[in-house]
């Protein structure tokens, strides 16, 4: 037998394929249009015009793969978590996009590190750092990287944001991973929350290492929500008051020049 007819697909299996593709997309836009209240089998199957066995048969495998969930009790469908974890790596790569040359422009201008974090649950997640050009470097957050939300000049500006029911939750869930930055405790986080709602920015001194102080300000988006921080750290010898001040304000401007709102943390006591 002739095997390499093995490999080549015919047309009419590439098009059952791209078919089949195409289906499963409508059948998830149907859900996502009814997922608040969740919607049954036939509704589903009258919405995209299929037999509601083909439809049951794709749904099989979405609930499976967890783009899609179904509760036996209600008979309906909702979106899966996969697809709501998809959303926000999707948002945080979007928001990376949008700040990386912010970033970039606010090493420069400093000399010292800048990053983007955003918040993830109980933790604060690294989106982005730019490496800046003085000799010395304090690299101790890499892209990726997750820690507990309060450690951190931009991880304190964000905690800082919250209101103090959701900030106090976020402390209590973290308090014993704390200890593991600097020996910092859930005591002296609250402090330095209320210490960035009286300065206006996140100051981190010494609390992820000894020899660094870190500055953040969140970002609001159109809404008026905060969706990341940015923020600067380096040597402490180099981070005195008045410096602070000048990267905050640059870090404020460059925010604005992205057409965002920096967040005023003043306000909130």
């Amino acid at each position: 037998m002739d095997s390499h007819h093995n490999h080549l697909e015919t047309e009419a299996q590439k098009q059952a394929g791209a078919q089949s593709i195409r289906r499963t997309i409508a059948l998830l836009h149907v859900i996502a249009k009814y997922n608040d209240h969740g919607v049954n089998l036939s509704k589903i199957a009258r919405k995209v015009g299929l037999p509601t066995t083909t439809v049951h048969r794709i749904l099989a495998v979405l609930v499976e793969e967890g783009l899609v969930a179904f509760d036996p009790g209600t008979k309906l469908y909702h979106l899966g978590i996969v697809l709501f974890t998809f959303g926000i790596a999707a948002h945080q790569f979007a928001i990376r996009d949008q700040f990386h040359s912010t970033l970039e422009r606010i090493a420069q201008k400093t000399g010292d590190t800048a990053y983007l974090v955003m918040r993830s649950g109980i933790d604060v997640l690294c989106v982005d750092r730019v490496i800046g050009s003085y000799p010395i470097q304090v690299l101790t957050f890499e892209i990726g990287e997750r820690r507990s939300l309060g450690i951190g000049g931009g991880s304190i500006a964000l905690l800082a944001s919250l209101p103090d029911d959701q900030a106090e939750a976020i402390i209590a869930a973290n308090a014993s991973r704390y200890s593991s930055f600097k020996k910092n405790t859930p005591g002296d986080v609250r402090r330095m929350v209320s210490q960035c709602r009286r300065l206006g920015y996140g100051l981190s001194v010494r609390n992820v290492n000894p020899d660094t102080i870190g500055v953040g300000v969140p970002i609001l988006n159109q809404q008026g929500q905060v969706i990341a921080a940015v923020s600067v750290s380096g040597i402490a010898k180099r981070m005195g008051p008045s410096r602070q001040k000048e990267i905050t304000k640059l870090i404020k401007s460059e925010i604005k020049a992205v057409g965002l709102t920096p967040g005023e943390l003043l306000n909130l006591e």
